[in-house]
């Protein structure tokens, strides 16, 4: 509930909700909101908490996509409530930062108690693919940022300044890095977006071909999994 204190602190008239799957620390965020909800983001059925199409204008969803297995459906259902004007700031870890990319390179997928590798994520994203989930559920991106670790950030300050394309050399393959984007995309330890509501008619060629991709199959490992018999 920090993020949530600090709102109110902000603006002190707004109505502050939050969803919590863990049922402690949902008692201490209701002491900092006006309403907590236990239970996924996936499974909130938001008709039966009152909330209808446009009562929502504002949407903070900071490191909690990576830990759902349906992104697409929780976005695409928090489109149906918010207000066409609503804005929504989405954080996801970078799959590909450039520390995961070494570790690859020498033949590790390393999971840890927090940070990029987590071992609570479920669902990976590059900016690519944090673009496509975005476009998919019926929203568009304003604005764009990231955020560094300790460990890219001398090497981003280096390389910024220098001519692309560049190498990167690790112990079991090197790196090459072609242009400013694809640096930034290497380095970064988070995307940050706003996004708003979109209407169809107002995406360019680029945003379209984004948002007709079909995303990826959603299901959890049980007894419906299609799969090998």
């Amino acid at each position: 509930g920090a993020m949530a204190r600090h709102v109110k602190d902000s603006f002190p008239k707004c109505k502050v909700w939050g969803v919590e799957p863990d049922a402690k620390a949902a008692e201490v965020a209701r002491t900092r909101m006006d309403k907590v909800i236990v239970g996924s983001l996936e499974s909130i059925d938001w008709a039966a908490h009152g909330v209808g199409a446009g009562d929502v204008d504002t949407v903070f969803l900071l490191d909690v996509m990576e830990h759902m297995y349906d992104p697409w459906h929780a976005l695409a259902t928090l489109r149906n409530f918010v207000d066409l004007r609503a804005q929504v700031v989405i954080s996801l870890p970078n799959v590909r930062n450039i520390m995961n990319v070494r570790d690859l390179m020498n033949g590790y997928w390393r999971y840890r108690d927090v940070g990029l590798m987590d071992s609570t994520h479920i669902r990976f994203f590059t900016e690519y693919e944090a673009l496509r989930l975005i476009y998919q559920t019926g929203f568009r991106v304003e604005r764009r940022t990231f955020t560094l670790s300790g460990d890219t950030e001398p090497l981003y300050a280096q390389m910024e300044k220098l001519p692309f394309p560049q190498t990167v050399t690790f112990e079991n393959g090197t790196l090459a890095v072609r242009t400013m984007e694809e640096l930034e995309s290497f380095a970064a330890l988070q995307f940050i977006f706003l996004v708003r509501p979109a209407r169809r008619e107002e995406l360019d060629a680029k945003e379209l071909a984004l948002a007709e991709q079909a995303h990826p199959q959603t299901f959890a490992m049980g007894g419906e999994y299609p799969g090998v018999i």
